[in-house]
């Protein structure tokens, strides 16, 4: 198995525009403001992320003149590249000796802020580089710190992974108190990736249920799909054996990827005829642990396996998180009907409610058909509920 960052598409730093900060507007007279010299864009002040740059203005009788500014768009750029560990240290020893603050950032060694820039070393070793001009910031403080290889944004990446088949993976229900774990796992063929960004396939946190339900039917119909469902009891005795849930869902994802990839020899499409060419193959997980879990899981199978978070961006991955949350939803509308009780997700007060009231008709020992029974949740039910 070969294992990558996306990073490792692309040759040569690429800079992408996020967008400025309005238009060139004039906005009155500021004639309050002490006008400073910049050495890059002429007279001018920084004000608020903006550049101030002098404007003539005159009364609307024309007759008089004054000194007015208006706002230059200093338009936020991002420039990502592939770092080593000890060249990262290297960089967070610099940037920590130049003032810069170090705050800590989920799958990140460090992330510091600075001299309006954000510099993040994430744990795959990709480093991302926000700042008005990054390559300038590069050069400054990576000079004598050589990266490995330069990479792309995650939006060229995706761009590039269109002409590629793709498999995604994602889960549901890991943070849900009631209820199933479920895993996904979606083969999409090169060049369906914009055609499904289109149809409004995305992220299913951000989709409603009823959205989720009718974008699943389609996907399960068109494309190869495996589905991974450990229900509470099973989840729950998985978990005494193994109490981390990433190593539970690390097996679950490498199943569904198993199985997947088993069966996507050219020809054996899914019942709507997408086709997929294994010697393409590439498996992309939203990344919910250290690289080296699903590497482990994953030994062996002749894939190129890419693990990095916010993963839905891709449209393989935001199909397995459909299709995932579909399975939950049915699973959870299926248990609901047999214990009379209408469950609800997540793992707030709803989801309490609903769990006392399955207590109370079916007694606490009982619980763990229903709920992940390690969810401070249940301690919370203990103490609401005379046994």
């Amino acid at each position: 198995m070969r294992t990558r960052s996306a990073s490792n598409e692309h040759q040569g730093a690429h800079v992408e525009n996020e967008g400025s900060h309005g238009p060139n507007s004039a906005r009155g007279c500021r004639a309050r403001h002490r006008l400073f010299a910049s050495p890059s864009t002429g007279a001018g002040r920084r004000i608020g992320g903006h550049l101030r740059v002098p404007v003539r203005c005159w009364s609307p009788g024309g007759s008089s003149r004054r000194a007015c500014y208006r706002h230059a768009p200093m338009a936020q750029q991002t420039l990502v590249l592939q770092m080593h560990a000890d060249a990262g240290r290297e960089l967070r020893r610099k940037l920590e000796s130049a003032g810069f603050e170090l705050r800590s950032a989920p799958y990140a060694h460090f992330s510091a802020r600075g001299a309006g820039a954000t510099i993040t070393h994430y744990t795959s070793g990709k480093l991302v580089v926000q700042a008005a001009d990054p390559q300038a910031l590069m050069n400054t403080y990576l000079g004598d710190v050589p990266p490995a290889s330069a990479a792309g944004s995650a939006a060229s990446g995706a761009a590039r992974r269109d002409g590629v088949d793709l498999v995604g993976s994602d889960e549901c229900g890991k943070g849900d108190f009631l209820g199933p774990l479920v895993v996904a796992c979606v083969l999409v063929p090169a060049g369906d990736g914009p055609k499904l960004r289109a149809g409004g396939v995305g992220d299913s946190k951000k989709l409603s249920d009823a959205t989720v339900r009718k974008l699943a039917g389609g996907l399960r119909h068109r494309y190869l799909h495996a589905v991974e469902v450990l229900e509470p009891p099973a989840y729950n005795a998985a978990h005494a054996k193994t109490p981390n849930v990433n190593l539970v869902l690390a097996a679950l994802h490498a199943k569904a990827i198993r199985a997947v990839v088993s069966r996507a020899d050219v020809g054996a499409g899914a019942a709507g005829g997408a086709r997929a060419s294994k010697d393409r193959l590439r498996v992309l997980v939203d990344q919910f642990a250290g690289a080296a879990l699903m590497q482990r899981e994953l030994a062996g199978l002749d894939i190129e396996l890419e693990q990095r978070p916010r993963a839905e961006e891709e449209a393989a991955v935001a199909a397995a998180s459909i299709v995932a949350r579909d399975e939950f939803l049915a699973r959870m509308e299926a248990l609901s009907e047999e214990c009379g009780v209408d469950l609800h997700k997540g793992a707030g007060a709803p989801a309490d409610d609903a769990a006392l009231r399955y207590v109370e008709l079916h007694g606490f020992d009982k619980l763990s058909r229903v709920a992940k029974v390690h969810f401070k949740n249940t301690a919370k039910l203990s103490a609401r509920f005379d046994r």
